[in-house]
């Protein structure tokens, strides 16, 4: 979400006289008050402006750690200083156990603590949101966005873009286990889906990560160079 923050340029004399604002802060006009990959694309389109600062707020500290960068570290986050930590009240059906919810608090937010699943979700819950009555929401309507943002490696088609900020990519080292539970999977029947953002989603295979050359990427890098 970005807002306003900042003063006219016209304004500046005078707020400067009743010493509100630096003029720094005159020239800061846009911020955005999260920085995970739901939110990256705002201040990546208004960073692309050179007139234009953005500041990016996100609760927590830096990503830059050890952890952060290799997905399969991203447990070694889990209720550390980077994590809300956070517990559900007791759950009826799960035997009033409280369950642990890792919620990343760093820049990129729970974008740079986890395991990095290329899921959008299903046709139907745009197309029922729509339906209910948010314009805009069918799911022919958000596909051309969602193409927009990825890059991803495996080309563009029907359902898939290239030259977004979001690098898209087949997983680099599967498990041999989750290669034998695919393979059971369709040995029983169960259709091969190699693409879970594609026409359809029903079936077994591996998701495509956002990663790129095996690493995490909260935050396209070239928003916090600029």
């Amino acid at each position: 979400m970005c807002i306003q923050i900042g003063y006219d340029k016209s304004d500046a004399h005078s707020t400067q006289k009743r010493g509100a604002v630096s003029s720094a802060d005159v020239h800061l006009r846009l911020r955005n008050r999260r920085g995970g990959f739901g939110w990256f694309g705002p201040p990546n389109r208004l960073s692309a402006d050179p007139a234009r600062r953005v500041l990016l707020l996100e609760a927590g500290g830096s990503d830059r750690h050890l952890n952060v960068d290799p997905p399969a570290a991203f447990s070694k986050l889990f209720q550390s200083k980077r994590d809300w930590n956070y517990f559900t009240q007791p759950e009826p059906d799960a035997d009033d156990r409280q369950l642990y919810l890792p919620r990343g608090k760093m820049l990129g937010g729970s974008s740079s603590m986890n395991a990095m699943i290329y899921f959008r979700g299903n046709r139907l819950d745009y197309d029922a949101w729509a339906s209910s009555g948010c314009g805009g929401w069918s799911y022919e309507e958000v596909l051309p966005y969602f193409k927009k943002a990825e890059h991803n490696e495996r080309g563009a088609d029907a359902f898939h873009g290239i030259g977004g900020p979001l690098n898209v990519a087949d997983q680099r080292s599967i498990n041999e286990l989750s290669e034998a539970f695919v393979e059971a999977a369709v040995d029983l029947g169960h259709p091969r889906n190699p693409d879970f953002n594609g026409a359809d989603q029903v079936g077994v295979g591996a998701y495509q990560v956002t990663q790129k050359e095996g690493s995490v990427g909260a935050l396209p890098g070239h928003i916090c160079d600029r």
